[in-house]
């Protein structure tokens, strides 16, 4: 019997059964618009949806208060337009949440990002305006500290035009 796959072919995705599987499953813009204007702000919502069949408990303990948490990434992406390939994406500056506690089945958190000097990079200079990126807000994001029956599902992007100066 031979157990080696053909490189083209995707490994099938398992699943755990009685497992959490965390997914975010919107992200809205619902305040303001993205601007690289440091007098400009904004804020985007996005919810995190446990759609497994057990609670999502972490495996980090936060030092500060003693209780497990996971973090939600939002990074800022730009990606070619003609093949995809991601051309830049970095945090945005204030986007790492701690969120806290299990999430039971079915359970959702919102967690929001606000900013009120325009989009910026952590450790970077801005990005450039006038052009489209993507918000990517991943669940789970460092070091998969939930334990889940599917982690390639944690990402959901929202397209956002990011203005070089807002209309005034």
């Amino acid at each position: 019997m031979n157990d080696c796959q053909d490189e083209t072919t995707p490994a099938p995705t398992t699943t755990t059964p009685g497992a959490p599987d965390l997914i975010v499953s919107s992200v809205e813009l619902v305040e303001g618009e993205l601007s690289v204007c440091e007098d400009t702000s904004f804020k985007v919502e996005a919810t995190v949806t446990n759609i497994g069949t057990a609670d999502a408990v972490s495996t980090q303990i936060s030092s500060h208060s003693g209780e497990r948490y996971f973090q939600l990434d939002w990074y800022l992406v730009e990606r070619s337009a003609s093949t995809g390939e991601v051309l830049y994406k970095e945090l945005i500056r204030g986007g790492r949440d701690q969120v806290y506690g299990a999430i039971a089945p079915g359970e959702t958190r919102t967690e929001s990002l606000s900013l009120s000097n325009g989009v910026e990079i952590a450790y970077q200079p801005r990005p450039a305006g006038g052009r489209t990126y993507t918000i990517e807000v991943v669940a789970d994001a460092i070091s998969n500290m939930v334990l889940e029956s599917n982690e390639d599902n944690n990402m959901r992007p929202l397209k956002v035009f990011v203005h070089e100066r807002l209309p005034r």
